[in-house]
């Protein structure tokens, strides 16, 4: 049945989201949004990110997204999330849109949650200086 089509199609979206957070060598509290997810936020639902937040047990001000998408980013501001936008060096591409953190490569998601928690997992040594003024050592 056509029902029937449609669960195989999320659980292989659930599957490649999944494969996708593995192979990106993640953390376990990362998650990867199936096709069908990330094409909601896109069109302005925060139902997909609300779904999440209950299934990983957190507030929607808990969780941080990051997206080189601006639907997405301004979809999860819309639902009180962290957005991290991924800024892409590419012409035409916007450097700087409403957002949490802007980055402008992966290593920029660890300055984001360093930046939010004032805690590193750096060296114990390093010093981290937000701009919520926390300083850690």
């Amino acid at each position: 049945s056509e029902s029937d089509d449609i669960t195989l199609t999320d659980a292989a979206a659930e599957s490649q989201a999944a494969h996708i957070t593995q192979a990106l060598k993640l953390t376990p509290f990362s998650r990867v949004l199936p096709a069908v997810a990330a094409a909601a936020l896109r069109g302005g639902d925060t139902q997909p990110l609300h779904s999440l937040c209950e299934t990983i047990d957190l507030l929607p001000t808990e969780l941080m997204v990051v997206s080189d998408d601006q639907r997405v980013i301004s979809t999860s501001r819309a639902a009180k999330c962290f957005a991290v936008y991924f800024a892409k060096q590419l012409p035409g591409t916007p450097q700087r849109i409403p957002s949490s953190f802007t980055i402008r490569s992966l290593a920029g998601v660890q300055d984001s949650i360093e930046d939010l928690n004032g805690v590193t997992f750096r060296s114990p040594n390093t010093e981290i200086f937000t701009k919520y003024g926390v300083s850690v050592t």
